[in-house]
Order: C-alpha cells, then structure tokens, then sequence
C-alpha cells in the first residue's frame, strides 16, 4: 500500500513524561509545565522611575531564559505583565560580578534581555553619573550591570549621548568597564503580588515555531496528551488540568492552537524494526535455541530546516527528560508530578544522556517515563504506531542542490512498539516492558 505524507501518514513527539514538556529557546532547552519560584516583593513602577524588580526564592534562571508569570489563585497578575505570555530573565548582578540568586527583572524578547554590552563606560565612586563614547544608544529605564554599578540599578535618566544618571551612586571608580543594557518590562504592584509564581506552562499558540518573544511556543509536548495547562478558573497553578480526554488523537491533532504537536514539513520518515535472532546451539542438544540478540527500533524524520528545533534538542536534551521525588534529588520518581500539580524546579530536568548516581543507586536506573514517544499514524487514525522510551541517536543537515537546507534525526528504542489507535498516546510504559 502506498503512503503519502500529509494524507496518510503524520508523525509527532511526545516526551515520555506525564505532565513536563520541552521549550527550546536560544540554543538551549528547558522542561516545561515547571514552576521556578515563588514572588514575595516586587519594586514596581513606570520605565525610568522604578527598577521594575521582583524578588523571589531562589531562581535559578540565567540571562535570557524563557520564564511566565502565572498566579496561583484567581487574583490578577500585577498590571503590565501578561499571564501565561513567555518573558525573558534579566539576572541581576551586584557590584561584585556575582549573580543574584533572589532578584531579577522581565524582558518582552530574548534580545532585549541580552541587549548590549558597553566597554568604554566610565563610573566615579559614589556619584550617580556615567560616561560613555556613544558606542551604543543608551535610553531613559534600561538595566545596567557591571563592575562598581549596584545590584538592580538602572539608568534613571539621559544627560547627552555620552552620559546618563544611575538611579544609585557607582560604587568604585573606574575607566572603561564593561557594563551590559537590557530593555526590561515594566510593571505594577497589587495586593496579590505574593501569589505570583515564576513559572513555565505549556503554550502552543506560537506560529512561529521558535519564536523569541511571549508567543514562543512549547517544542515537545508531554506523554499524557491533550496538554496540561493552567486552569485560572479552578485556581491557578494548583489547577493543572488536561484540555479534553487522553482517549484521543490529541499529538496527532492540528485543529486548535493548543494542539500544534504534529511534525510539519516532512520529507520522508523511515521506520526501521530491526529484530535479529541467532541460533545457539549445545553440544547433546538436538534442538537448538533461538535467542534474540537484538531488538531495536529506529524511526528517523527527514523534513525541511525552518528553525533550529531539532539541532538544539539533539545538542541538548538527546533522551527527553527525568524526575525525582522532590527539588533534592534524592531518588527518582516513576512518573513525574502529580496530574494536579505543577512540577517544582529541580524536580524535573533535561536528561542529557549522563550516568550520574543518586543516593539509590550508583548508576542511572531504568526509567518508565524516560526519553521520548514517537506517534506515527496512518490513514487517518485507523492504526497508530507508538514507539516507546526512545531517544536521539543522531541529527544531520543536508544542504540540496537547490539550496533548501534538509535535517534528519534518528530516534532510537530497545522497547516494544504498541500499535493501537488509542492507547499508544498516554499508558506509562510497564516495567516488564523495559
């Protein structure tokens, strides 16, 4: 039978994980569906008459990571920041070089949180002025950091091109430091302000699939489809609830913006069920015995380079991702968070293929919700092939004689395939499977 792509045959992926899901952002990957800390102070107000700075437990973010503002009840979120829309970190740093563990600022694109860097900048210790040669346009409200420049300062006002005010006095003197601009959000206060949680949710409204702004979708969705998402109505982030029932097609879906899970601009897709058997034979033994001595699938998607997607998760997050019971990492857990619950920083991160111990064991045990599940339905939901706990075993790019970039990745599982149209989608695998 003849199979055509986008007719007959669409593919997804799913990460093998209950609730989490993977973003990719910058070259880098990041779990989904996870909540970072918690606010409980927030220095508030207009662009250039206040830092715009929320305090928080300890964040763990770096420069330009992808963060959300969610709130756990049905207060509304502090006005100028948007629930559930993707901002970017702006790290405070103090005098001293280091980074705050507690403090940060939002930007609304991942180049306005990295922004510039200025080496010809000049401060005087205790005095509010700074000089620079105009390398780069300063404006009224952006964030400075850099040797001498207080935790959280920011540039209060212009004097000409070559000079502006810290809203703070510089705290060493000095000539030509390397200071570093970022355009941040601004934003005020509420009464609620302590229930707003640093978070990242699973987003699927982007269509631009790495886009680098708030639209920035989710890459890879999670196992238990239709999506986890935040229901604000039954009480935010303690809330977490699936759009409708796991019993269908949902990673294969395209009809809503929350569904865009499906593999687009597919050029060819190869499934390969590599199962070998070796006869063994024993001496007095007149009938030999079959023993399967490999048993491996392999699906590899050969589709159109658009965006770097694939290239980053095949850098970064090759086998998906891992849980443990709690942020302390002191044993794994079977499957993830709890469906009501999103999951707690340090809890859920990218497995990145290591064999690091834990206080149970010396080695990375075996994982029912480890790596990825690949969906290959064919005509029309009659029969889907679910590939279970795989991981990427290799990624390359094809540059065509008519100059159109193609990327393949190869994915890779000991683990039986299950062919059904239902419950392929979202069954954690058994562990007499692995």
């Amino acid at each position: 039978m003849a199979y055509y792509l986008g007719r007959d045959v669409h593919a997804s992926i799913t990460t093998e994980h209950r609730i989490c899901g993977i973003r990719v952002s910058a070259n880098n990957s990041f779990v989904d569906n996870v909540i970072i800390a918690e606010a409980t102070a927030v220095a508030h107000g207009a662009v250039a008459s206040a830092s715009n700075l929320i305090t928080s437990g300890a964040h763990g973010l770096s420069l330009g990571d992808p963060v959300m503002c969610v709130m756990d009840d049905n207060d509304a979120l502090t006005g100028g920041l948007t629930e559930n829309a993707v901002f970017y970190a702006v790290t405070c740093v103090a005098a001293n070089g280091a980074d705050s563990a507690t403090k940060l600022k939002l930007a609304t694109t991942h180049d306005n949180a990295i922004g510039f860097t200025d080496v010809t900048v000049n401060t005087t210790s205790g005095d509010a002025t700074v000089t620079h040669d105009n390398v780069n346009t300063v404006v009224a409200g952006m964030s400075v950091s850099g040797n001498g420049i207080p935790e959280g300062a920011y540039v209060a006002s212009i004097n000409s091109v070559t000079s502006f005010e810290l809203n703070a006095n510089a705290t060493v003197s000095d000539t030509d430091i390397t200071a570093r601009f970022s355009t941040i959000q601004a934003f005020t206060n509420n009464t609620g302000i302590a229930k707003m949680n640093l978070a990242r949710v699973l987003t699927g409204t982007s269509d631009t699939p790495y886009a680098l702004d708030s639209t920035q979708p989710t890459a890879i969705y999670n196992r238990e489809y239709p999506t986890f998402k935040v229901d604000d109505a039954d009480g935010g982030e303690d809330a977490v609830v699936a759009d409708s029932t796991t019993g269908n097609a949902a990673p294969l879906q395209y009809a809503a913006a929350a569904n865009r899970n499906r593999l687009t601009d597919l050029t060819g897709i190869e499934l390969s069920l590599n199962k070998v058997d070796e006869d063994i034979s024993y001496f007095g033994q007149r009938t030999p015995l079959k023993a399967t001595v490999k048993d491996a699938i392999e699906i590899s998607f050969t589709r159109k380079k658009s965006d770097p997607t694939f290239s980053i998760l095949a850098k970064t997050a090759r086998c998906g991702l891992k849980t443990y019971t709690d942020a302390n990492k002191t044993a794994y857990d079977i499957d993830g968070a709890a469906t009501s619950e999103l999951s707690v920083i340090g809890a859920t991160e990218i497995e990145r293929g290591e064999t690091l111990g834990n206080t149970t064991t010396s080695l990375t045990p075996f994982q029912q919700n480890w790596g990825y599940r690949i969906h290959l339905q064919l005509k029309s939901g009659e029969e889907v092939v679910t590939i279970r706990n795989a991981c990427i075993s290799d990624y390359s790019v094809t540059l065509n004689a008519d100059g159109i970039s193609e990327e393949s990745i190869t994915f890779y599982s000991a683990v039986e395939p299950i062919f059904d149209n239902d419950d392929g989608y979202h069954v954690l695998t058994p562990a007499v499977d692995l």
